[in-house]
């Protein structure tokens, strides 16, 4: 007879025996559980690794706002400067040139080794007639208008401004890059493409400032409100970007531009509080309470309680707004860092790109420099690396100071204090500039001489989660693949690997308005 084959029996699984051996019921399991501390081997005294993560956790809850306002810091400085120079020192250099050329003409003399320079020429003819573009605005009409307007739209006002500032600062590039960069020739066609060039340059600039204007005015009326209603809901919008940005998952290219965005608004937020105070001390300046008694030049100022009590209840929504931002700052970028496990040392390395891109320009304006750097676009640190358009905030800014002098001067008790206070104030401005400068360059050349680690060492232990669930563990990641399947890279292992071939090169390239992770911050 044949043989018979039997049926192969499926082995079972050790997990199913030993479910059939133990016998389980409600009295073993409760006696089980009293029993657990009775029997309990003694604990392990050395931490674990998710012991150590926690740990490290909380210890970056004061370790971030150290090193991230280390480089808010020196970029507020940095853009201060900046501004500074666009707004003194290119005036002065083409006022200078100027008075030397027409010296040399009168009295047919060489003019010298002095030229004009063709970015300092179109910042000047760029900044003239965009400020003229903008002369008729009314700002106490646009004030007193957003003032008799309701809470809804005042708040759909700001959220609307807040992101035609952002489109038009990343077409503003576009626009000031063809500016600074167009060929001249000597034709009638070359004129003609230069004249719309320089048209079109102009009413980008004058729509930017227009809608700082709005921003400034906005601010104005809720920091000037009795109501408190205002000023909360304008809070309200800073601590809608936590919600926005903390469960996002990002690389450092992402935080860095999330770094740049933060720092672009923290100076535009200065700015504006600045206008703000001037606005509303010419406003002190004129009204009728403020007075001021002064008998003799050794005889302290006595200033009325109501200028005191004034002067607080002005400034006292600025330190909320200014407060209110730094707190918003510190926990996007403690929630962001804790989740997607970047280390706060990361905001060194931040800093240093920031020095390299100031002293590469420094090299370069520097006529003393024997090995300066390739040229680069004039605008190209601030307006491309941080998304500041410096142009359209100076025309801003001098229409705001200027409508608050004229004001001033339309009083006939104020003529000659307030054309000594514009002197006193531009000689301030130059001097705030050259020690802005030279803060910059040796603190420049302090971070980028301090030690840095190595790119791999940005992160911390164990892969990215944005959520409070955990599923890229070893042990989870093998259960949802199969036995045939090849287990991908984690995310933990794919950013090493990234960090460890590119280093700082990937840092060095990113810029406020190009997409270099999952979102344009």
């Amino acid at each position: 007879m044949p043989e018979q084959v039997k049926p192969t029996q499926r082995p079972r699984s050790k997990s199913s025996l030993n479910d059939k051996e133990t016998h389980i019921t409600f009295w073993k399991l409760f006696k089980n559980e009293l029993r657990k501390n009775l029997d309990s081997k003694p604990e392990r005294t050395t931490p674990d690794l998710k012991y150590i993560q926690s740990l490290e956790h909380l210890t970056n809850l004061y370790t971030v706002p150290f090193y991230l306002e280390q480089f808010m810091s020196f970029g507020l400085v940095y853009c201060l400067n900046s501004f500074l120079t666009l707004l003194t020192i290119i005036p002065l250099r083409v006022l200078m040139v100027s008075i030397l050329k027409l010296r040399a003409a009168f009295t047919n003399s060489v003019p010298g080794r002095y030229r004009f320079k063709r970015e300092d020429v179109t910042w000047i003819l760029l900044l003239l007639s965009s400020s003229i573009a903008i002369s008729s605005i009314d700002t106490s009409k646009i004030y007193h208008n957003i003032k008799a307007g309701t809470v809804i739209k005042l708040y759909v006002m700001v959220s609307v401004l807040e992101v035609a500032d952002k489109l038009l600062s990343s077409l503003g590039q576009d626009i000031l890059r063809v500016s600074f960069n167009f060929p001249l020739e000597r034709s009638l066609s070359c004129a003609g493409k230069c004249f719309l060039v320089a048209l079109l340059s102009t009413t980008y600039i004058s729509v930017h400032a227009c809608v700082f204007v709005y921003q400034i005015m906005s601010l104005n009326v809720a920091v000037n409100s009795y109501s408190n209603a205002l000023l909360t809901l304008l809070l309200s919008v800073q601590f809608a970007e936590i919600k926005s940005a903390v469960f996002k998952r990002l690389e450092r290219e992402g935080l860095f531009q999330m770094a740049c965005a933060d720092l672009y608004e923290r100076f535009q937020l200065f700015l504006m509080l600045f206008i703000i105070s001037v606005r509303n001390l010419v406003q002190l300046l004129m009204s009728t309470e403020f007075s001021i008694r002064s008998r003799s030049l050794g005889e302290n100022i006595a200033i009325s309680p109501v200028v005191i009590s004034w002067i607080g209840m002005l400034m006292g929504p600025s330190f909320a707004v200014i407060g209110s931002e730094l707190l918003v700052d510190w926990l996007k970028h403690l929630y962001i860092g804790k989740f997607n496990r970047i280390k706060p040392q990361i905001y060194r390395r931040y800093t240093r790109i920031l020095s390299q891109d100031f002293l590469r320009e420094y090299r370069q304006n520097d006529p003393d420099c024997t090995n300066p750097p390739a040229t680069t676009e004039s605008f190209a640190t601030m307006n491309i690396r941080l998304g500041l358009p410096l142009l359209p905030i100076t025309v801003a800014f001098c229409k705001m100071v200027i409508s608050s002098v004229r004001k001033a001067c339309s009083t006939q008790n104020f003529d000659q204090s307030v054309l000594l206070a514009v002197a006193s104030a531009a000689v301030i401005l130059i001097l705030l500039r050259m020690s802005t400068y030279v803060m910059l360059i040796r603190w420049a050349r302090h971070n980028t001489r301090a030690k840095t680690s190595p790119s791999s060492g940005d992160y911390l232990k164990g892969s990215p989660n944005t959520s409070l669930a955990g599923i890229e563990d070893i042990h989870t990641r093998s259960l949802l693949y199969g036995s045939d399947e090849k287990i991908p890279q984690s995310k933990e292992e794919q950013r090493s690997h990234n960090a460890n071939r590119d280093g700082d090169k990937s840092l060095a390239q990113v810029s406020r308005f190009e997409m270099h992770d999952k979102r344009i911050w």
